[in-house]
């Protein structure tokens, strides 16, 4: 029991091992009696609770068949059976027990027993919701076992205790579990804190000169947690009077700017600014799917982490249409099972709907990654109270219905993946694409992708692979052109140790690295035929070989490749082998190259011009005047590529609000004055442009101006100039 207490568990098994055998041989069975209730409590203390349960029943079986009948050693027995129904919070159970354990003390008074089944009693009391009742029964636990000087008893109870204040809830078991580090807390006043905190202390204090290592360690770990919820509430509460300001600036933004494109984000920025979350979301229903409408710190090189676990909460949160409130998601058993979660190791995080009567027309989504405890009570209260202004305004504003149209134009027209966060555009060319991908990606078919270099090949590989069965599984990309034919081999196929020169141990290859995922190979073209005769292999027969070693490996892989190259020409100049091709072709995905796709140009243009203002921090609100021509016209040899590239050295280098023409390079500028326009011209040029970007937008005049990177209100003075009618095109298909 010593050194079970002390933390020594291999100590206490390998004690409590040799006196069962003793004690078996002997045929002493109570003392074989007491050992079993010595497994069972060793068997709690490391949270292997269906040995606890066999120890404790064989105590039981031998107390009861004894001779001996004593009261107090079946109490001793039944109180670590109200422990163990207490780990694994079975309150009612547990108060059952406590219930009949009562019974037999009365026939033997013992304030030590008595003040231990109080403190079980107590705890399933809160468990079960009679909270007033089940912390004096606590209380009276630790005043009896003080008086006794029960200290390492009443170090138990005192924890219990804090349990029961704070809702200090392991995720899997209780706090005798061994698993301290898997905690949840409820929200708790200052003054709660403190005194929380305070047992808790007195509580490690005992446990460390008593030499109780492991028990220490876990309630240090607890008012760790409890520390960083301290902070957090202290840090808030000297800004609990910009609460007030927030309401002030949120009338102020529905009364001025609801109408406006950026109502959102600023309505965001402000909740963020308060809360001190990291990210953020605020999503608003069309139809009965959740789009964002504004986002913060969620770019689209992690968009797809911030969407798939808005995916996992919010579907929660429309179920129910409540709040969820998580001090650390990543020991939340509401979150157990939710891979995006634990992938991207979110802490704190806090959602909450917007709601009008029953009917939920968005929520507001907060997280941060940093640290634990960073919302406290406070902060979901006040995105309720702002959640229903907010939901109540917009479900009866112009605005609203305008977001609801355009985030169904977005659906129809403007292709940005909901799984990655990728964006691919809304022409034609783009959209036939796309449309080929959602086909083919849930199944297991080989993939070609022909188009240039840069026209987004690489992209489209990761999107076949992150709407696959695959995506939970790597993704592994490798260009075939950048390797000498040795190293090439052995990164793809892994070598054995002593294969060549330098090779000091075995090494896996990319093949065996993406089991059950994807391996995208760019350029497959530049591979020799030898390593074609391997790829081969695998598409056939699902094996490999490693360098130096003759016996296959069985791999399941799925495999998408990529070229610039015309395979059948490669074919006939004996550079690329047939059957490989016949193989590889089974799907072919022809990418369209950007200067095909006239109408994407300069939506892809201000999609990456957002991204890099926001990186930079430049206030850049978009482009001058003479750019979407230029831009169109410009035939684009690196693609979508280099117009990445370009616009990321300009906003680099721009000082001012607009992009213009001496921030774009010596290429575009070159090219721009080769550009001769004429004023007849222009007009019926501008012209062509509207129509081409109103059909594309099928009518939608929001969309359309972000196509011509004008103003909504520029691009209506344009289609009255032009005698332009957009119900033209809202009837087109």
């Amino acid at each position: 029991n010593l050194f079970t207490k002390k933390g020594d568990f291999i100590d206490a098994e390998t004690l409590l091992q040799e006196a069962q055998t003793i004690t078996e041989t002997q045929k002493n069975v109570e003392i074989l009696s007491d050992i079993y209730l010595g497994k069972a409590k060793l068997a709690i203390m490391r949270n292997k609770l269906d040995d606890a349960v066999k120890n404790l029943a064989a105590a039981l079986r031998i107390k009861r068949r004894s001779k001996n009948k004593s009261t107090s050693g079946l109490i001793e027995t039944l109180i670590v059976g109200q422990e163990l129904r207490a780990a694994r919070y079975e309150w009612q159970k547990t108060l059952n027990l406590c219930t009949r354990t009562q019974k037999l003390l009365s026939q033997n008074l013992a304030p030590k027993l008595s003040a231990l089944i109080l403190r079980w009693q107590g705890l399933a009391k809160v468990g079960l919701g009679f909270i007033d009742e089940g912390i004096e029964e606590l209380n009276k636990s630790i005043e009896t076992l003080r008086t006794l000087g029960a200290k390492y008893e009443m170090a138990v109870s005192l924890v219990a205790k804090c349990q029961a204040q704070a809702e200090i809830t392991p995720t899997e078991t209780g706090f005798q579990s061994g698993n301290s580090t898997a905690i949840t807390y409820k929200p708790l006043s200052e003054r709660e804190l403190t005194q929380v905190t305070d047992d808790l202390r007195e509580a490690s204090d005992i446990f460390s000169s008593l030499g109780a290592k492991v028990n220490e360690e876990r309630v240090k770990d607890m008012l760790n947690h409890l520390t960083q919820l301290g902070t957090t509430m202290q840090l808030k509460g000297r800004e609990r009077g910009e609460y007030l300001k927030v309401f002030y600036e949120l009338s102020e933004l529905i009364n001025l700017n609801l109408e406006k494109e950026d109502f959102a984000d600023r309505l965001l920025d402000l909740i963020i600014d308060v809360t001190q979350a990291e990210r953020g979301l605020l999503f608003l229903m069309q139809g009965d799917k959740l789009y964002p409408a504004a986002a913060r710190n969620v770019d689209h090189t992690t968009l797809e982490d911030a969407q798939s676990i808005s995916r996992t909460v919010i579907r929660q949160v429309r179920k129910r249409a409540e709040p969820i409130l998580c001090a650390d998601a990543l020991t939340d058993s509401r979150f157990a099972n939710s891979q995006s979660v634990v992938l991207n190791k979110i802490r704190s995080l806090v959602c909450v709907p917007l709601r009008v009567d029953d009917k939920v027309i968005g929520t507001i989504y907060l997280d941060s990654r940093i640290n634990p405890n960073v919302f406290i009570e406070d902060d979901k209260n006040l995105l309720i109270s702002v959640a229903n202004l907010l939901a109540a305004t917009i479900d009866r504003s112009f605005a609203f219905k305008k977001m609801q149209e355009d985030f169904s134009a977005l659906r129809e027209d403007i292709l940005t993946d909901a799984v990655t966060g990728y964006f691919l555009g809304r022409s034609k060319a783009i959209k036939e694409v796309y449309q080929i991908i959602e086909q083919i990606a849930p199944t297991d078919c080989t993939v070609l992708l022909l188009g240039e270099t840069g026209s987004g090949k690489g992209v489209l590989a990761r999107l076949i692979h992150a709407n696959s069965p695959r995506r939970a599984n790597k993704f592994v990309s490798i260009n075939c052109g950048t390797l000498p034919e040795t190293l090439f081999e052995s990164e793809l196929f892994g070598h054995a140790k002593g294969a060549f020169t330098g090779a000091i141990r075995d090494k896996e290859g990319l093949f065996e690295i993406a089991e059950h995922g994807t391996i995208f190979m760019d350029e497959i073209a530049n591979t020799t035929l030898s390593i074609q005769a391997k790829l081969l292999e695998v598409l056939e027969d699902k094996i490999i070989r490693r360098v130096g070693e003759t016996e296959p490996r069985r791999v399941d892989v799925r495999l998408i490749c990529a070229t610039n190259k015309n395979l059948e020409e490669e074919v006939k100049a004996n550079r690329f082998r047939e059957d490989l091709l016949y193989r590889l072709n089974v799907v072919v995905i022809q990418v369209p190259p950007l200067r095909e796709r006239k109408s994407d140009i300069m939506l892809l243009a201000g999609y990456f011009l957002k991204r890099y203002a926001k990186q930079f921090n430049k206030p850049i609100l978009g482009f001058e005047d003479n750019i979407p021509q230029i831009f169109t016209e410009y035939p684009w040899p690196g693609n979508v590529r280099e117009l990445q590239n370009v616009i990321e050295r300009a906003v680099i280098l721009t000082q001012k609000r607009k992009i213009g023409l001496d921030s774009l390079g010596p290429k575009i500028e070159n090219f721009a004055k080769t550009l001769k326009v004429e004023k007849g011209q222009k007009k019926s040029l501008a012209k062509e442009q509207v129509i081409e970007a109103m059909k594309a937008s099928q009518g939608n005049v929001s969309r359309a101006a972000q196509i011509l990177s004008t103003h909504r209100r520029q691009l209506q003075r344009l289609l009255r100039r032009y005698n332009i009618d957009k119900g033209d095109f809202q009837t087109q298909t």
